[in-house]
């Protein structure tokens, strides 16, 4: 073993990588930054709506959404079947579920229940960030309630 300042280098040592090993380091490769001027940007009354990770980028279980409400504005009412989890990034507001509200300030995160109507409303007087993770999309609440 080299001791501090010893000018001697330990042996190397060339072996095959674990097959999985070699696809794990495959899947990293693949990875790639997705630049978000690049990405569709849906407006939706006064809610920018950017999709971040979806099928359309091969990701399947899940998607990532950037969301954005402008001051005052608020979400339609909505309803999932799966998980959904909102990271609140910037400003503040209320999360409407089952019609009671719940305030909240970011950094934050809303944790929404699979079933449940809820709506979030920008209380602030500047937007509001969201990035929203989910397995099911949201969708509106009349739309939910009739199937």
């Amino acid at each position: 073993m080299a001791l501090s300042g010893d000018a001697r280098t330990l042996p190397v040592f060339h072996t095959a990588p674990h097959p999985l090993r070699r696809a794990t380091a495959r899947r990293r490769l693949s990875m790639h930054v997705v630049n978000h001027a690049h990405l569709p940007h849906l407006h939706v009354g006064s809610e920018l709506c950017i999709p971040a990770a979806d099928r359309s980028r091969g990701i399947t279980g899940f998607e990532v959404w950037v969301r954005t409400l402008d001051a005052g504005a608020q979400t339609a009412a909505l309803r999932h079947d799966g998980e959904l989890v909102v990271l609140a990034l910037a400003g503040g507001g209320k999360l409407l579920l089952d019609g009671g509200p719940q305030r909240f300030h970011a950094p934050c995160t809303l944790l929404i229940p699979a079933g449940h109507q809820f709506r979030i409303v920008n209380q602030a007087s500047t937007p509001l960030q969201l990035v929203w993770v989910f397995t099911a999309a949201p969708v509106p609440w009349d739309c939910a309630a009739g199937s």
